[in-house]
C-alpha cells in the first residue's frame, strides 16, 4: 500500500533493508500496467527509465527500470531502514511518436526493517595476575548493532580452561571467576583465547529471530611484581657464643618474580642486639658475645626479606 501523503504515486512497493546478493540485481515491480498511451493502437511503444532525483547513494544509481518492460530493480545494497525508511523515485515513459512525448511518475519503495547481526569489536583484553576473583578484565566489550534497539548476550563458549572457571561474564563485562591467574605459568597460561558469543535480543513484538556472531578475544595476563615468601622458623644456638657465630642455618626466602635479588633484615625482637643478619644471605650471626641460657633463654626475631622489584606488593615477614 502507498502511504497516506498529499502526493501521489503511480507504484508503490516494499522491500526488505539489505537485500541484495552482491552478484545479483533484485526485483522490486513493474510499472509497466501503469502506463499507456492513446496512441498505442498507432503502433507506438513506451521506454521507461529512471531520474537521477532520490537514485544515487555511494555515487551511484540505487534502481534501475527495464526499458520495455518497465521492471523496477535494485542495483546495489544501499538501504538500510535505519538510515532511510522510504525512497521516492521518478520514472519517466516516453513513447516513440513524432514528436517524442513523455510523462513522469513518482514510485514510492518502502524499506522493511529486519533484525540484523551484532558485531564485537573488542580484540584482546588484559587483566594483572594478582587481580582477585570477580575483577573485571580490561574495558567492557564494544558491540555494535545496525537495530539500535536490541540487548545482547554475552557467553563464553570456549578458550577458558580446563575448569572453564577462569573468566566469567556479566553484562558486557569479562571479569574474573574462581581459579586464580599467575604469570609465571601457575594458572596454566598467562594467555587466554577466549571464544565470546554475542547474542541480539530484538525488542518484544519487532523483528523475531536472534543472531549471533561468535569471535575470539584474546585475554593477556600482565605481570606484577608480588610479595617474597619467607616462613617462620627455630634456630639454636648455644650460650657465650663469640661474636659472628652463625645461628643455625641460613633462613631460606623465595620470589616468584624470576630475577629479582632479595635482602633480608631484623626488624624487630632485637633491642638489645645480640643479633644480626647477613642482608644478602639471609644467616643470622651472634652479634654480641653475651648470650646468657640463665638471663633470657629465647628470643623472638622478625625478619624482613625485601626483593628489589619495586614497593608494590612490599616486603615478606616471618
Amino acid at each position: 500500500p502507498c502511504p497516506n501523503t498529499t502526493g501521489s504515486f503511480i507504484a508503490c512497493f516494499s522491500v526488505p533493508e539489505n537485500p541484495l546478493p552482491a552478484s545479483s540485481a533484485a526485483t522490486l515491480g513493474s510499472v509497466r500496467a501503469q502506463a499507456s498511451d492513446p496512441d498505442v493502437l498507432a503502433g507506438q511503444t513506451l521506454a521507461f527509465t529512471v531520474g537521477p532525483v532520490g537514485n544515487s547513494a555511494n555515487d551511484k544509481a540505487v534502481f534501475a527500470v527495464g526499458a520495455t518492460s518497465g521492471v523496477v530493480s535494485l542495483l546495489q545494497n544501499a538501504l538500510n531502514f535505519e538510515a532511510k525508511a522510504a525512497w521516492e523515485v521518478g520514472i519517466t515513459a516516453t513513447d516513440n511518436g513524432v514528436p517524442s512525448l513523455s510523462k513522469e511518475g513518482k514510485v514510492h519503495i518502502a524499506v522493511e526493517d529486519v533484525n540484523e547481526p551484532p558485531a564485537l569489536l573488542t580484540e584482546s583484553l588484559s587483566v594483572s595476575e594478582t587481580a582477585s576473583a570477580g575483577s573485571q578484565v580490561g574495558s567492557a566489550l564494544v558491540i555494535t548493532d545496525p537495530d539500535p534497539m536490541d540487548s545482547h548476550v554475552v557467553s563464553i563458549v570456549g578458550g577458558n580452561g580446563p575448569s572453564e572457571d577462569w573468566f566469567r561474564i556479566d553484562g558486557t563485562k569479562v571479569v574474573l571467576g574462581a581459579a586464580p591467574l599467575d604469570f609465571e605459568g601457575v594458572s596454566g597460561s598467562n594467555r587466554f583465547s577466549l571464544q565470546l558469543r554475542v547474542s541480539d535480543v530484538p525488542p518484544a513484538g519487532k523483528l523475531p529471530g536472534t543472531l549471533a556472531v561468535t569471535k575470539t578475544v584474546v585475554v593477556s595476563v600482565t605481570d606484577a611484581n608480588e610479595r617474597p615468601v619467607i616462613a617462620d622458623a627455630e634456630r639454636q644456638v648455644e650460650e657465650n657464643s663469640p661474636v659472628n657465630t652463625p645461628v643455625g642455618d641460613i633462613l631460606p626466602a623465595s620470589d616468584q618474580d624470576a630475577g629479582q635479588t632479595l635482602s633480608f633484615a631484623i626488624t624487630s625482637g632485637n633491642d638489645d642486639g645480640m643479633f644480626k643478619i647477613d642482608g644478602c644471605s639471609g644467616q643470622v650471626k651472634v652479634a654480641r658475645a653475651a648470650l646468657d641460657f640463665e638471663t633470657t633463654k629465647e628470643y623472638s626475631l622478625q625478619v624482613t626479606v625485601t626483593d628489589d622489584g619495586g614497593v608494590v606488593p612490599g616486603p615478606a615477614r616471618l
